[in-house]
């Protein structure tokens, strides 16, 4: 095999191991300390003692607010879902040891949604072991980088920072008191801008950190100053609570119209832990009091009726939101609520409604190969009840958004987006005044596929049947191993109940299909195993003499895998139905386990009776091309008997008792088949995908409700799950003074798993 070869199987192996066996990898120098890591696998330092738990977050000189994502509020939320968890001092145990891990991912994901920020993976060790005191540390790295999301049209690169008491790019977001980063930012309406952002940090109760943003350009420049904390409350539907408080100042172009906010705010919010609903799902909600002024630089005259060019502000702000997250799907939604008055009494002068939803999903098209879609939908409303309403309050769109509440992490977009119109230009000329809508819609897709990329696990690791039944015997022996050990936890099942369960899975198992179907699964099988011989040897005869002439016998190798993989998947069969007489001493849980057959762990470990199923399917264009349809054809009725038993299997193990233990250990397993999915199937260290986009919005100004829609081309490029977006966005139907449209360069970092 190549180098190139050898270095992705150096690659496959670190992050099989990860993935799978979740077991300590690599030795990693941080924070001038040597840590050793040790070599054995979690389940034998049971009883050792953890003398250290740690957090690490690596991200190459970028900055990530993880806020809730500390070490005692993933503890807490393993031990108020009653799950067993590790902590200093006490004894170790597997099962802590991986429901953390879990724990952390739910988190990080919860993050990466609601931030926009992102993260690769988790990479839990053991290191520091000492056998003869019997003590261990414990280590939690997460591997990524984070990056501040950017929209169409307003993009921002952070640039190297500095972070006191640091001396190498590696740093821990816990242990920099002190960070100073610039930015330098870019939009149509107000050009080239440069910022900076510093962040103090305190240890007190109250206030943990002072955080300054700003920016300036010359068409107006934004600053935002806050002093925040944070605290874990776990009362009731309050898992998480943060408060900030400060002072922010905006002057922001709108055409030749200058919009002027000055406000001091106090804000509240709180969060749910997530919830398991068929991935995470997770709440947001929270309050802003605002107080301040409201100005333009247009005169009154030349604005709506009930709108006013200056006035004093003061507002609560209310909002409601929820995240979920499922395999290869995300979905966000918001509802903001905005009570203000214009600082002459304490009437509620105007109010607005916001509503704003996001999803995101990737449909596997082919190997390595997604369809990602985005699509965005938001809706606003501005209503005056007991007077005027200032025009700075009223909804400008274009291609940057501003938002509902400033500088919280949850985002919700406070008027129309449409990339191909420049910022707060929706509905005026770029050379007259944009009054502003008092309502709108929006709704926003973005379609992208990759049409050229480079696997980051090649073809002949990730279809190699040795690999495959090897990640599968580790993922069930990893399973077992954290149900014996949940089973041992206080409070549990007794254990005969789940040894017993165990012990009888190959019975279970036959009399399941003895009950459900008359066809005799190995007789299938051997058939299916006797009518590919010929064409299985034929081909691998080819691939030997096709030596050293590589475009022929990759084509031929090719072919070969697809029959190497039907013959393996029905060899595995024909292992779960041993002589009778010997199933009654069935212990080995490693070679008969149910759910190998019928259910998998995800694409890239498939039910043994899913892979032949494929794998014929695959066989049909060999055949046909050799003029043996008809043979295909019998391949394909006999893999649609196995099709019809798994389905028929499946039905009856839902119906049969399952122990409290295997329950608990499932959600680990799926997360798991999760990821090595992602690695196997879809994953790539780079690829390119065109990218289509569709905007359109209307703005209600002045009683007007026409529309504008834009049309959009560009380019995806991606390293991992970094992303670059490029492209430009065209006015098809174009008002008057608006431009044919804008450029568009968005950043994105997508949550893979």
């Amino acid at each position: 095999m190549s180098n190139l070869s050898g270095f992705f199987r150096l690659i496959f192996a670190v992050l099989a191991m990860f993935a799978v066996l979740q077991t300590p990898g690599h030795a990693q120098v941080s924070e001038g300390r040597n840590e050793r890591s040790c070599s054995k696998n979690p389940a034998e330092y049971s009883g050792f003692k953890v003398k250290d738990i740690r957090i690490k977050a690596n991200f190459l000189l970028f900055s990530l607010n993880v806020g809730a994502l500390t070490l005692p509020n993933a503890q807490a939320s393993v031990r108020r879902r009653g799950d067993t968890v590790i902590e200093v001092n006490q004894l170790f145990s597997e099962a802590g040891y991986f429901n953390l891990q879990k724990q952390r991912n739910e988190d990080l994901s919860t993050a990466l949604l609601s931030s926009g920020a992102g993260v690769l993976a988790i990479l839990p060790r053991i290191v520091n072991c000492n056998d003869t005191a019997g003590e261990i540390e414990v280590e939690y790295s997460i591997l990524g980088i984070p990056f501040s999301t950017g929209v169409a049209g307003s993009a921002s690169f952070e640039l190297p920072g500095f972070y006191l008491n640091k001396k190498k790019a590696a740093v821990s977001m816990d242990a920099a008191p002190f960070q100073l980063v610039p930015y330098l930012g870019y939009n149509g309406s107000r050009g080239l801008f440069p910022g900076v952002k510093i962040r103090k940090a305190f240890k007190t109760k109250l206030v943990q950190h002072f955080a300054l943003n700003a920016d300036i350009s010359f068409p107006g420049g934004i600053v935002n100053a806050a002093l925040a904390g944070s605290d874990e409350v776990k009362s009731g539907i309050l898992d998480h609570a943060e408060w900030r408080a400060g002072y922010s100042l905006a002057n922001l172009p709108a055409g030749a119209l200058r919009l002027n906010e000055s406000t001091f705010f106090g804000q509240i919010a709180g969060s749910t832990r997530p919830f398991s609903a068929g991935g995470s799902l997770s709440f947001r909600y929270g309050a802003t009091f605002e107080g301040g002024r409201r100005s333009t630089n247009v005169a009154e005259a030349a604005l709506p009726e009930g709108t006013i060019a200056e006035s004093g502000y003061g507002a609560g702000k209310f909002y409601i939101g929820g995240v979920s997250s499922w395999r290869r799907h995300s979905l966000k939604v918001s509802y903001g609520l905005q009570l203000a008055n214009t600082g002459k009494n304490l009437q509620v002068n105007y109010l607005k409604n916001i509503f704003d939803a996001a999803y995101r999903g990737r449909y596997l098209v082919a190997d390595h190969q997604s369809l990602q879609l985005d699509l965005a939908l938001s809706a606003g409303k501005l209503s005056s009840i007991h007077g005027d309403i200032p025009a700075a309050e009223r909804f400008f769109g274009g291609n940057a958004v501003r938002e509902f509440i400033p500088g919280d992490s949850w985002g919700i977009s406070n008027g129309p987006f449409i990339r191909s119109i420049s910022q707060n230009r929706l509905n005026g000329p770029d050379t007259g005044p944009a009054i502003g809508g008092d309502s709108y819609r929006s709704v926003n897709l973005t379609l992208s596929l990759p049409v050229w990329h480079k696997p980051l696990i090649p073809d002949e690791i990730s279809k190699d049947q040795t690999v495959i039944f090897g990640l599968g015997t580790g993922v069930r022996s990893s399973r077992l191993a954290l149900a014996e050990s949940e089973v041992q936890q206080p409070g549990q099942p007794d254990e005969d109940d789940f040894t017993n369960y165990r012990a009888t899975d190959i019975q279970r198992l036959v009399s399941i299909l003895n009950d459900t179907t008359k066809v005799n699964v190995t007789v299938v099988v051997d058939s299916i195993i006797n009518l590919i011989k010929p064409e299985s040897d034929m081909l691998a005869q080819q691939v030997a003499d096709t030596s050293g002439q590589n475009d022929a016998q990759a084509s031929l190798t090719a072919d070969l895998q697809l029959f190497n993989q039907v013959q393996g998947y029905a060899e595995r069969i024909n292992l779960f139905f041993p002589d009778p007489a010997d199933s009654a001493d069935f212990d080995n849980d490693t070679q008969y386990d149910i759910e190998s057959l019928v259910l998998g762990y995800g694409d890239a470990i498939p039910a043994y009776f899913t892979g032949i199923s494929e794998g014929v399917a695959s066989l049909r264009k060999f055949y046909k091309n050799k003029g043996l349809s008809d043979k295909w054809e019998k391949l394909d009725l006999m893999a649609g008997q196995l099709k019809s038993m798994q389905q028929d299997v499946l039905k009856a193990i839902r119906k049969n008792y399952t122990p409290k233990t295997e329950l608990l250990v499932r959600p680990t397993t799926q997360y798991v088949g999760r990821v090595l999915e992602v690695l196997f199937k879809e994953l790539n260290i780079v690829s390119v995908s065109p990218v289509l986009m569709f905007d359109a919005a209307r703005l209600n100004v002045m009683g007007n409700k026409a529309g504008n829609y834009g049309l959009g081309a560009g380019v995806r490029m991606s390293l991992v799950n970094f992303d670059v977006y490029a492209g430009y966005s065209f006015n098809p139907a174009r008002q008057t003074d608006h431009k044919k449209g804008a450029f568009v360069l968005s950043i994105d970092i997508t949550d893979l798993f």
